[in-house]
């Protein structure tokens, strides 16, 4: 069942890492009231050398543990796509990324969480000589 009509957004908090607001679905027979998280684009990329894939570890609070993930992260107001990609490289794994390729665009949550993200092939890349864990 689709909703009838949405109301217009409520604002409840916003920091610079995202943003909640709260929406109003009518159905009709009854309503619904969405928590609307918007973490912002993410950017990210993949390192491959000799079939092999360059992942980075990250503490993640919901699992209280390490996590394997591909480099990447939050795209500023001041950069494009490709910049935050080359940008997370450096900073999560010590990679200098000369050129992009575009693998895929996608939304990492489509239910109540706007997060658009891009995924690049880093294809020309060098490693930082100032870069620490």
């Amino acid at each position: 069942m689709r909703p009838i009509s949405f109301s217009d957004e409520q604002d409840i908090y916003q920091n610079k890492f995202l943003s909640l607001n709260s929406v109003n679905a009518d159905f009709g027979e009854f309503e619904c009231e969405y928590f609307v998280v918007d973490k912002g684009r993410r950017s990210g990329g993949i390192i491959l050398r000799n079939d092999k894939v360059l992942l980075v570890r990250q503490h993640r609070f919901l699992i209280d543990d390490m996590s394997w993930e591909l480099p990447g992260g939050g795209v500023a107001a001041d950069e494009n796509w490709e910049q935050a990609a080359i940008g997370e490289c450096k900073e999560e794994a010590g990679i200098i990324c000369h050129s992009l390729t575009p693998v895929i665009q996608y939304h990492q949550g489509i239910d109540t969480t706007p997060s658009p993200a891009y995924i690049f092939e880093y294809v020309d890349f060098t490693k930082s000589t100032d870069f620490e864990n």
